[in-house]
């Protein structure tokens, strides 16, 4: 029997009220903090924040308005980023439209690319391809307008064009300064008060400094000291070295306002006269008016000149260079058939110094040396690729134009395609045998040889026109007897000889009249 007294065994406790109280108060605390007390509390206890407008529950079945009849929809059924939602703004309020992003020019550089444009062309005109190339390449790599970057492209290839052409062609005959224009230009009276023009000659810098500040000054500055004053005078058309001393007379500056104003008279006839002629596409035309200009100083005609003629012809260096070789090419036959052969000897050294690598000039080798086959062989070679040449220039800047968009460059550059020369041989007058042909000839080196001696005056001009035309009359005759005869070698070579002549005699006639 168990005694009641026993402490095995204890009797049940009942809780007190006072523990049950505590614990309601501390978890009415608890809510009270997490429903009052901000976004910030409520995170610490991991809980979303709070919305800021009261709306339906996230996970409940909700209404949805559609275009067509209303229905039961829910936010898991709906594709990731297929619909975007806006918070609906309380009845009255008004949404502020968000601020448009910022749009990005489509041109961005266009403005710096206009200032180095403008760089690039002061540079152009006054002949500093480098500097044009360099600026026009920091250009390309800009965001700029179509035409912006057409004219740099223009510039670039241009000032790489014309730089290899004042190098390979910069001798007296080319790209050369005229003294008459010359800024240090002055009139200098002589014993007998006669005026001739000259320029100042110096031996360093200073004296170049002096000079040009004040040419007239420095001139008489010598001739008080008693030395002699090294100058170019002018005799007749040309300069040659010479001394000013105190027995000259009075020096003054020479009017280079009204020199200049005469040059560019002389100039814009040239212009006027090539437009309205059938020279008005011949790239070497525009290339003589570029060249006067260079010479007399007029330097803003020149780039606009050569532009011109090196969109007649891309490849102008080279075409310049056949035209000087196939110039002294004629020359060197014109004095071989008047019988001067040591004339035609220095033609001859002066093709094979300077145009040896010439198509021309490998022909000229050939006629002086009497290979005859070899030469029209070759003639008919030389045609050939540049008319090759020519036409795939031709298909390359036509589909240049047409990749820019420029559909009128691309039919104006289209229309320019070579069309095969008619058959002249219907003008040919009279009997057509060899011996009319001979006669024909000599008529017309009868005519051209005073020319030569002439000065470009409209004299000589009417000379050279009547002796081209009677070449190029002898050329059609000789020209139909060969095709009467093929692998007549004689009635070919003459057939040659004509057509250079044609060539020589055009060189002759001055721009103003062609």
């Amino acid at each position: 029997m168990v005694d009641p007294a026993s402490p095995a065994r204890s009797a049940p406790t009942r809780p007190r009220g006072r523990g049950y109280l505590l614990l309601f108060v501390v978890l009415a605390a608890l809510i009270g903090v997490v429903a009052f007390g901000g976004d910030r509390t409520r995170s610490l206890f991991g809980l979303a924040a709070a919305p800021s407008e009261p709306g339906m529950e996230p996970g409940a079945p909700q209404t949805v308005e559609t275009g067509n009849a209303p229905g039961t929809g829910h936010h898991a059924d709906m594709l990731p980023g297929a619909v975007a939602t806006t918070p609906r703004a309380p009845a009255g309020s008004v949404i502020p439209t968000p601020p448009a992003a910022p749009r990005t020019p489509a041109m961005a550089d266009q403005t710096q690319a206009v200032q180095l444009l403008a760089q690039a062309e002061a540079a152009y005109r006054r002949f500093d391809w480098s500097t044009a190339l360099r600026t026009s390449d920091r250009i390309v790599q800009l965001t700029a307008t179509p035409e912006t970057i057409a004219r740099t492209r223009e510039i670039a290839s241009g000032a790489s064009e014309f730089e290899q052409l004042f190098k390979r062609l910069d001798d007296r005959d080319e790209w050369m300064r005229n003294h008459d224009t010359d800024p240090l230009l002055v009139v200098v009276h002589d014993a007998r008060g006669k005026p001739m023009l000259a320029v100042p000659l110096t031996d360093d810098d200073a004296s170049a400094a002096a000079a040009a500040a004040d040419p007239v000054a420095w001139l008489d500055a010598h001739r008080q000291g008693g030395a002699a004053a090294r100058v170019l005078l002018q005799a007749g058309k040309s300069f040659i070295e010479g001394t000013i001393t105190g027995a000259n007379g009075a020096i003054v500056k020479a009017d280079l306002a009204t020199i200049a104003a005469q040059k560019r008279s002389e100039i814009d006839q040239q212009v006027r006269a090539l437009t309205n002629s059938e020279r008005a596409t011949d790239a070497l035309a525009w290339y003589e008016v570029a060249k006067f200009a260079y010479r007399n100083r007029l330097d803003a005609q020149v780039t606009d000149s050569l532009d011109r003629a090196r969109d007649l012809e891309p490849d102008l260096v080279t075409c310049v260079r056949e035209d000087k070789a196939a110039g002294l090419y004629a020359g060197m036959i014109f004095h071989l058939k008047q019988g001067n052969r040591s004339a035609a000897a220095s033609f001859m050294t002066t093709i094979s110094k300077s145009y040896a690598d010439t198509d021309q000039g490998q022909m000229a080798r050939l006629y002086y040396d009497q290979k005859w086959e070899a030469l029209l062989t070759f003639a008919r070679e030389a045609a050939l690729r540049r008319t090759g040449a020519s036409d795939r220039t031709l298909a390359e800047r036509v589909a240049a134009a047409k990749h820019d968009g420029d559909e009128a460059r691309a039919s104006e550059l289209e229309s320019r395609k070579q069309v095969a020369p008619a058959d002249d041989t219907a003008a040919v007058p009279g009997s057509a045998d060899e011996t009319s042909a001979d006669d024909q000839f000599a008529r017309a080196l009868a005519i051209f040889a005073p020319a030569i001696e002439m000065p470009p005056t409209e004299e000589r001009n009417r000379q050279c026109l009547a002796s081209r035309e009677l070449f190029k009359q002898s050329a059609q005759m000789y020209r139909m007897l060969s095709g009467k005869a093929p692998g007549n070698t004689k009635l070919s070579m003459k057939v040659v000889e004509a057509n250079q002549m044609v060539y020589m005699t055009g060189k002759y006639i001055t721009v103003s009249f062609r």
